[in-house]
């Protein structure tokens, strides 16, 4: 894996009162409303880049691609955005609660090289669409800006990484916002040696993409199309698999018509309510595998006798094959809420993904189910930025 600091892009302080005002979450998890509500927040808010407002009106000239680009080239014209002095790695870390307690993840953003074959070192565990990837090359292609990092996670056995991470972060945050109950912040590192000696420990490393599929092979198929220095590489963010303070959560299935359970593969066990329910599945985490299910007022824990696949993928194969119109959510009790307004049969929960499956599977090359992990917290879009179009903004060390 080769990486380099870069030049990034961000706002300047002096110009923005408000911090918090300017950030927004990924593109693919913002609704209409909150994108108007992001709008509202300031003139300035990333959402007018990362996803800017449709038209009615949208043709060739002027469209959500063309609007971004004005408004970004307005920006930096203005003073508003701003390029960095010197190229840096830019050290991420975000401060959060998880079922209570207090939980710090760190990682790391750099430029990385796409190599010849674009999964030769960058590992995807999901399938892609075609239209989410023509929209996020347009975005490179139109406005020449990677907007937002796609969230790779990386063997860092001894956590020599992460330890190098915390190590050079104790210093003042260049960075310290508060947004949606989590704290982020952001510190530059550009010494010479810190630099080198994080290359070297990257310089054999594969990336196992944890969320920016679709943004991946976009920067990709934009490489293949453009032979220039710059397209060569992308913008990503790094985490280690080995930090116990990675935190997925799992998406939960409700769907319209109750399917068949094979009974023959599953010890079906009645449970008391909600609680209980979550609480099986808690107890057999890594363990065994199991899923709960609520289904004509009753909740049941379901546990698999044996199998290799991950609780994910047997829940489709198994239960899910064919099932259409599944919603998909992260609340527990919205699942349950929406089978007793009888809008849904049934509700399937799970258990999160674990980190190591997801390697395990990216190595195997399987595609897991959509909607099979959500990393948490999200990392936001705006804290830091790089451009296409100046091939200046990174060096090798």
């Amino acid at each position: 894996m080769i990486i380099h600091p870069f030049r990034g892009i961000l706002y300047n302080k002096k110009k923005i009162k408000n911090p918090a005002d300017v950030f927004s979450p990924p593109y693919d998890i913002i609704s209409p409303a909150e994108q108007v509500a992001y709008y509202r927040k300031s003139p300035y808010n990333v959402i007018r880049l990362e996803l800017n407002k449709a038209s009615k009106r949208d043709n060739s000239k002027n469209n959500v691609y063309t609007r971004a680009a004005g408004f970004f080239d307005s920006w930096m014209r203005n003073g508003i955005l701003e390029r960095d002095d010197k190229p840096a790695i830019y050290i991420y870390a975000k401060t959060f609660l998880h079922n209570g307690k207090k939980r710090n993840t760190f990682g790391f953003i750099a430029v990385a090289k796409i190599g010849k074959s674009r999964h030769s070192h960058v590992r995807p565990h999901e399938h892609t669409f075609t239209a989410p990837k023509e929209d996020r090359e347009k975005v490179l292609d139109i406005v020449g800006v990677n907007l937002s990092c796609i969230y790779t996670l990386v063997e860092d056995q001894g956590l020599k990484i992460n330890r190098l991470l915390r190590e050079a972060s104790k210093a003042r945050p260049f960075i310290d916002v508060k947004f949606d109950k989590v704290r982020h912040r952001i510190w530059k590192m550009s010494g010479e040696k810190e630099l080198k000696k994080l290359q070297q420990f990257m310089k054999n490393k594969q990336a196992f993409i944890a969320d920016g599929h679709h943004r991946y092979e976009a920067a990709a198929n934009f490489r293949d199309k453009n032979n220039t220095p710059s397209a060569n590489y992308v913008m990503m963010y790094f985490a280690s698999i080995e930090d116990k303070n990675l935190t997925i959560l799992p998406t939960h299935r409700v769907v319209k018509k109750l399917p068949r359970i094979p009974e023959n593969i599953f010890d079906i066990t009645p449970v008391l309510n909600k609680k209980k329910m979550l609480e099986a599945l808690d107890k057999n985490f890594g363990k065994a595998h199991i899923f709960g299910m609520y289904a004509d007022g009753k909740f049941s824990a379901l546990k698999l006798r044996n199998s290799e696949k991950l609780d994910v993928e047997l829940l489709h194969d198994l239960i899910l094959q064919g099932a259409k119109d599944i919603y998909y959510t992260r609340d527990a009790a919205e699942a349950v809420e929406l089978v007793n307004k009888k809008q849904y049969k049934a509700a399937f929960f799970l258990n999160p993904t674990r980190a190591e499956e997801i390697k395990d599977a990216s190595i195997r090359g399987e595609k897991m189910p959509h909607k099979s992990t959500y990393f948490y917290p999200k990392l936001l879009t705006g804290l830091v930025m790089r451009s296409l179009k100046n091939l200046g903004d990174f060096i090798d060390v």
